[in-house]
């Protein structure tokens, strides 16, 4: 399996002081702020998106609330808005028992390393990285957390890069 990005987007692609901005830009009409699937991303932040996909081939798992909406939802999306990268599939709510089991004796944080621990050990990636502005993870993972006032940038971009192209023995 292909290096995996897990991705949130608030506080990454759609970083706070852009959700602001183009809330009021929305407000007052004034140039274009949403279209059907919501607030339109920070452009520098889908920019450094693009550099970590082609310095790393990486695929991406949407491990975002935005997930809710369902996967065809979140490819179209990715589709019309011309993004970087391909989503491939999105990480579940719902964590068995086995993994809460096995990863909680020696871990006590929240849901979302659950989720993302799940499809890791279902679908055994080559390597990954999971880029997100919570730290709601296990601490054995492979962390990046972005700023959510600015998301993406050139620090944390360069930080999941080393991480995808890290060598992780079998």
């Amino acid at each position: 399996m292909a290096k995996i990005l897990f991705l949130g987007i608030d506080g990454v692609l759609n970083p706070t002081d852009n959700d602001y901005a183009m809330h009021m830009l929305w407000k007052i009409k004034k140039g274009r702020s949403r279209d059907e699937f919501g607030t339109l991303f920070d452009e520098r932040c889908e920019r450094w998106l693009k550099w970590i996909v082609l310095q790393t081939g990486c695929k991406i798992v949407i491990s975002s609330t935005w997930r809710m909406s369902g996967l065809g939802v979140m490819q179209l999306m990715w589709k019309k808005r011309k993004l970087a990268g391909e989503v491939i599939d999105c990480t579940a709510f719902d964590v068995s028992e086995e993994i809460i089991k096995k990863y909680a004796a020696k871990n006590n944080e929240a849901d979302r390393g659950y989720e993302i621990q799940e499809w890791i050990d279902v679908n055994k990636p080559y390597n990954y990285c999971i880029l997100d502005d919570q730290n709601d993870m296990l601490s054995h993972q492979n962390f990046v957390q972005t700023n959510p006032e600015f998301g993406l940038n050139r620090k944390t971009a360069m930080a999941v890069i080393a991480v995808l192209n890290s060598f992780i023995a079998p």
